[in-house]
């Protein structure tokens, strides 16, 4: 594999999920938009009755456009004219939907001192405490929304919801699992079970309680096995935990029940890219760009990275191409670049495509461009240690290729001429100290970084050439002898005493002091 760090990003992603909010609304009978346009105008007089059915029926009709404000007006109308607990709870709702919490809690206080047992002035008044920090207020008022139907799978879920929040474990995995019992397809009552564990087995890096995650969802496949959701979070997890094989496999069947799901599609492309099935990941990225660019309005940075990944493939593949037969397809260089050049006109200000594209440019030869790539990456991001990393190293990528040729050449027979590969180190060192002299952030590659990037060559060949290499590193100053002795598989000792039969002198220099070196010139 030759150098350049291609940015991969997107770490997998759990499949988009209901907030606790709107999870309550769509499963409690007690907070529910059905519940509220269900409540019944009492007998009044006709043209009071007729006028408080015409607000109730605009408030009503405001909430679903989700114009709240205009739905408290046509509520506070409603409360004029009937002035009981259902038409406050009305009320109190619509100012929780605009966010006013406190003036929520203060008139669905009124509706529950006017009917105790309303059930849905209870719930409002539980999501209203819950929203300006008086939890445990909030949890007796769901408390008594339960005295009054204790099957709600809402009112149990969020009450998990709110013990979690409290870091209340016991209490919040009861009713989690309350709600589950009641309600067995109840997704989100699984996903924030699941969520409970894994906080857990996060913060004492406890596996266990990955696994117990793991069997919240198998749970819910049980249940409903066309779950997308649950094999996909199943994916996340196992991802977590660095199993990517059964990670892989979760994201597999998942994208088999969901194939077109923008999050299924890049988790799965995403593990593809871990394990290094790259031919498989080039077409579920393009799928995903494909169905990103159908959205009248796609998210920028999401379709940005999905076109960034797509080039990450691409110059992968180029780079196995090189590693298989010693040259790779400029075509697929071409497709890369013009891929990257794709994700930078989505979002100007992403940082990883320019990355990517330096690479490509220095596979091409063009360096100067290449530099350039990476000081944009680094204008937008100072911090990227992508774009440090291959100002810093990429230039050691010509050497890299020669030595790897040095390699073939061994195994055809014909001697290798360390000699050669040695002074090229030396020119390109010298380069890269000139170009840093001129732009200070391009940085100079350490003794660390060299023979990091000669190991995997060096190893193929026989022990008398990696010695050789290595002595004539070590003479030119370009390796300690440390370094020079771990190149050639040798300990440092061993490695002095026989430099003499190579024609070096033993004039070491101490083993930090090349590698301080090169951390002063990258820091000036």
């Amino acid at each position: 594999m030759r150098l350049g760090t291609v940015a991969e990003t997107i770490r997998p992603m759990m499949a988009p999920r209901l907030s606790p909010e709107e999870a309550l609304f769509a499963t409690s009978p007690s907070a529910s938009r059905r519940s509220q346009s269900g409540q019944n105008v009492p007998a009044v007089r006709r043209e009071i009755a007729q006028a408080a059915k015409a607000a109730q029926e605009e408030g009503l009709r405001y909430l679903e456009l989700g114009d709240a404000y205009s739905a408290s007006i046509a509520f506070k109308k409603l409360v004029e004219l009937l002035p009981i607990a259902p038409t406050y709870a009305l009320l109190g709702f619509s100012y929780f939907y605009m966010g006013d919490y406190l003036r929520a809690a203060n008139i669905l206080e009124r509706a529950v001192k006017l009917e105790p047992r309303d059930a849905h002035a209870l719930a409002g008044l539980g999501l209203a405490y819950s929203r300006y920090g008086k939890t445990q207020k909030a949890i007796n008022a769901f408390r008594k929304v339960l005295s009054l139907n204790v099957q709600d799978a809402g009112i149990h879920f969020y009450l998990g919801h709110l013990y979690s929040e409290l870091g209340q474990v016991t209490q919040a995995e009861k009713e989690y699992t309350e709600a589950i019992n009641l309600k067995r397809d109840f997704l989100p009552a699984y996903e924030y079970l699941a969520d409970l564990y894994l906080e857990l087995g996060r913060k004492h890096n406890d596996e266990p309680r990955f696994q117990q995650a793991i069997g919240v969802y198998l749970g819910l496949i049980e249940s409903n096995p066309s779950a997308a959701a649950a094999h996909n979070n199943i994916g996340v997890i196992y991802n977590e935990l660095g199993h990517r094989e059964e990670a892989r496999e979760a994201f597999e069947k998942a994208a088999t029940l969901k194939p077109d799901d923008v999050v299924v599609l890049s988790n799965l492309g995403t593990v593809y890219l871990q394990t290094g099935r790259f031919a498989e990941a080039r077409p579920v990225w393009q799928r995903l760009v494909e169905k990103l660019q159908e959205d009248p309005e796609p998210k920028k940075r999401f379709l940005a990275q999905a076109y960034n990944n797509l080039g990450a493939v691409i110059v992968l593949e180029y780079s196995l191409q090189e590693m298989d037969s010693g040259a790779g397809d400029p075509e697929l260089l071409r497709r890369a670049e013009e891929t990257y050049l794709k994700a930078i006109k989505t979002d100007p200000n992403y940082v990883d495509p320019y990355t990517g594209l330096g690479v490509i440019y220095y596979r091409q030869g063009r360096a100067d461009e290449a530099n350039q790539a990476f000081l944009k990456a680094l204008e937008l991001d100072p911090n990227s240690e992508a774009a440090n990393d291959n100002l810093r190293v990429i230039p050691l990528d010509p050497l890299v290729g020669a030595t790897w040729a040095q390699v073939s050449a061994l195994k055809r027979g014909t001697p290798a001429d360390v000699d050669v590969l040695v002074d090229k180190a030396v020119e390109i060192q010298q380069r890269v100290l000139e170009e840093h002299e001129r732009e200070p952030r391009i940085g100079v590659f350490t003794p660390e970084d060299l023979m990091a990037a000669l190991l995997p060559p060096v190893k193929e060949m026989d022990s008398d050439t990696r010695f050789r290499l290595a002595a004539k590193l070590f003479e030119r100053n370009l390796l300690s002898s440390g370094k020079a002795a771990r190149l050639a598989s040798m300990d440092r000792v061993a490695f002095l005493l026989n430099l003499h039969k190579v024609g070096v002198a033993v004039i070491d220099l101490d083993e930090e002091q090349l590698e301080d070196q090169a951390r002063y010139v990258n820091s000036h």
